[in-house]
């Protein structure tokens, strides 16, 4: 029997801004509960399927000596799934909270997340996720 390990985390709370979540000059709006809190780093906003490409969101994390992502969101098969994959060729260990992930269609949800999810990450539900975090 194999011990879940845990996992460690960092008081410092890194999100990436996109036209779809935070004002741009698109015209976006960061959705309340999850906009960014005094003492948060937002790193440069992203346009493409990765929260990594083309922004300063490697450096940031690196910067801050995080490791380990954990990974919520939509679109599954879009930005959650590349910024996943991104993060694994970079070297970080990735959690895909699957029961916080969603994409348009259940059926895309299941390829992204169960089928594609353990390519590039561990898959847990946020209970799992939020009993293994250690401060």
């Amino acid at each position: 029997m194999t011990l879940p390990r845990p996992l460690s985390c960092s008081s410092t709370r890194i999100t990436t801004s996109s036209p779809r979540t935070a004002r741009s000059i698109r015209g976006g709006e960061w959705y309340p509960d999850f906009a960014p809190r005094d003492g948060d780093i937002v790193a440069s906003e992203h346009w493409g399927e990765t929260g990594f490409a083309h922004t300063d969101l490697d450096q940031q994390l690196r910067q801050h000596g995080i490791e380990h992502i954990i990974l919520a969101g939509l679109t599954a098969p879009g930005c959650v799934e590349g910024t996943g994959r991104w993060a694994l060729e970079l070297g970080y260990s990735v959690t895909l909270a699957k029961d916080a992930t969603a994409a348009f269609t259940s059926e895309w949800t299941h390829a992204a997340v169960e089928l594609n999810g353990p390519l590039y990450a561990e898959v847990l539900t946020t209970a799992d996720v939020t009993a293994r975090i250690k401060y």
